[in-house]
């Protein structure tokens, strides 16, 4: 049986000819053993097939494998060859940890390395693996910060060069840990794939990812001192009102003195807090909840969505946030030869929001239809002016691409400058609101004893 097969060789170039095995999967382990990398194979019929008596094996420039008959390797074949033949059973749903994405980024970047390095794919994962010739799971290489790849990691980069040696091509093998490797990370790879350029696909990849936890940590990172100001100030006007104030009281209630307004109102409040004040706690778990709650059901998720994009300043940073992630998005499938029309779908399921996520699928669909993808974002109205120029300006100048890259650095930067706005006017803020609280506490006890010593006179 003959097969047309269209293959990546070492150095990463697309290969095109035909084989002779018995079955696909024989084929593929064909063209595994000469060191291709298969990408499609075609089974011929008999017009189609080379003619035997063909000297070489070559027909019509194309090369034809030697036709001897190719049984699928066994299970002990692989093992002589120094693959595990048990390995750790792996959920198609691999969950994401925050540290998972920094391992991910890392792993690009060697496979990429390898790749470019005329390193077979199969052996650049074994090697990323870090499997020994018995074929038990050890340490992976270390990272640049000096971690070491996960167990857990390891286990997957050993599945994906097991699911290769197979014969499923390297997108196919990612889509069985969709936790890990999203849609844009497998649509990408197939596209480096077909093109012939998985390094340099990989290396725009973990660039990408690198960008993308930049920006994610800035705003962690900015939302710390506030949330730690916050908790310190709960607990200082908590502790007040619970240990402090109820004892200030007492003394006052001895000489059924009349009160200020303002310490009947912290002696409600102190009151409240004592008998309530264990759950404080839950009050934490209980907005998780109802946040939750808000998102059980893609109708109530669309709802808080756009009620979340109308607050006056969060609205816009959450806004600023997601079409950042999209023009990047655009920019790297554009970029990397994938339609635009499969860019924007995989864009799509980037995006957090689901208002935002709504209007772009409807803006593809508008595309698929022949209209621009700049008149499509204006008519939204949910893209920023500077986006849908930049978009119309690339559609008619044929470079797309490198304007959303410009694009999504714009929509960085202005995030980025957000942030710093909103902490500078946030901190002074929230330090006036506790002091506010701290010195209305102060004055609900002098008050009475400042009548008191009135009194007295």
């Amino acid at each position: 049986m003959y097969f047309s097969y269209q293959a990546l060789d070492s150095n990463g170039k697309q290969r095109k000819g035909q084989l002779e095995a018995e079955s696909p999967r024989a084929a593929r382990a064909r063209l595994r053993d000469q060191g291709l990398q298969p990408l499609a194979l075609q089974p011929l019929n008999e017009a189609a097939a080379p003619d035997r008596s063909s000297s070489g094996g070559v027909l019509a420039g194309r090369v034809l494998a030697d036709r001897r008959p190719v049984k699928p390797e066994s299970s002990s074949a692989v093992a002589s060859q120094g693959q595990a033949v048990s390995r750790p059973s792996l959920s198609t749903t691999t969950v994401k940890r925050p540290g998972r994405a920094a391992e991910l980024t890392q792993i690009s970047r060697q496979l990429a390395t390898l790749v470019a390095a005329g390193i077979p794919l199969e052996e650049a994962l074994r090697n990323l693996a870090g499997q020994n010739m018995a074929g038990q799971q050890a340490s992976a290489p270390a990272t640049r910060g000096g971690r070491k790849t996960s167990a857990a990691m390891a286990a997957v980069l050993d599945d994906l060069a097991r699911r290769l040696r197979e014969g499923e091509s390297f997108s196919q093998a990612l889509k069985a840990h969709p936790g890990l490797f999203g849609p844009l990370f497998t649509a990408m790879v197939a596209v480096g794939e077909r093109s012939g350029q998985l390094d340099q696909v990989l290396i725009r990849l973990a660039d990408y990812q690198e960008r993308s936890r930049q920006i994610s940590r800035k705003v962690q990172l900015a939302l710390i001192y506030p949330a730690i100001l916050v908790l310190v100030s709960i607990a200082v006007i908590s502790g007040l009102m619970i240990f402090v104030v109820p004892r200030l009281v007492a003394q006052f209630e001895q000489r059924d003195q009349v009160l200020p307004l303002i310490t009947r109102i912290v002696i409600e409040v102190s009151e409240a807090l004592q008998q309530g004040g264990f759950l404080l706690p839950l009050l934490p778990l209980l907005c998780w909840l109802l946040w939750r709650v808000s998102a059980s059901t893609p109708q109530r998720h669309l709802r808080r969505d756009q009620r979340l994009l109308g607050l006056p300043v969060l609205g816009s940073f959450w806004r600023l946030n997601d079409i950042a992630r999209l023009a990047r998005t655009l920019s790297i499938t554009v970029g990397s030869g994938l339609p635009l029309l499969e860019g924007l779908q995989v864009a799509g399921q980037t995006l957090s929001n689901q208002q935002l996520k709504q209007t772009l699928a409807q803006a593809t669909r508008q595309v698929s239809e022949g209209q621009p993808l700049g008149r499509s974002l204006l008519e939204s109205g949910e893209f920023p002016d500077m986006l849908v120029q930049m978009v119309a300006s690339g559609e008619r100048s044929g470079e797309l691409a490198p304007l959303l890259e410009k694009a999504a650095d714009h929509q960085e930067q202005a995030l980025e400058q957000g942030i710093s706005a909103l902490l500078a006017l946030l901190e002074p803020i929230l330090i006036l609101l506790l002091g506010g609280m701290v010195f209305a506490i102060v004055l609900s006890v002098l008050l009475p004893v400042m009548q008191l010593n009135t009194m007295t006179l």
